[in-house]
């Protein structure tokens, strides 16, 4: 009885649901003192024991703020995801090249209360660069305008 038990414990942990990690920035082109909102989505099965941890960034030349930090569900495979979205301000201070890589996130989760685990999300490489000018050169030519206007 035990030997065909094993197989499905093996099975049943093989296909354990894991946290999700969306990140974001919008708008895909700005100007210099404009701001980019980065979101940062962390949702994990069933719900979290604790807050995601965030590491503290800050790009050089870039004033940066938690604009707010709501928390979320959703449902996948019929199963519920909970967790929270950060959204960011980043606020280039000049032109140039900004990029936020390498930067870690812990989730603590109950997929299977009161068991719970933790998971090491890493967050994608994410980068823009902003212009000095109002009309951008790295925006496609359907968002020009949306950078002129502002």
């Amino acid at each position: 009885m035990l030997g065909s038990l094993a197989p499905c414990a093996a099975h049943a942990q093989k296909n354990t649901p894991e946290p999700i990690l969306r990140v974001t920035l919008d708008p895909p082109c700005v100007v210099v003192r404009q701001a980019a909102t980065q979101r940062i989505e962390v949702l994990a099965p069933n719900y979290m024991t604790a807050p995601p941890k965030l590491p503290e960034f800050q790009p050089s030349n870039a004033l940066t703020r938690l604009l707010r930090s709501p928390n979320e569900s959703e449902e996948r495979d019929g199963l519920t995801y909970g967790g929270v979205r950060f959204e960011f301000a980043i606020h280039p201070q000049e032109p140039g090249s900004y990029a936020i890589s390498g930067l870690t996130i812990v989730a603590k989760y109950a997929v299977d209360p009161p068991a719970t685990r933790e998971a090491t999300l890493t967050l994608p490489r994410i980068a823009f660069q902003p212009s000095s000018r109002m009309w951008h050169p790295i925006c496609p030519s359907s968002l020009q305008a949306v950078c002129r206007s502002r």
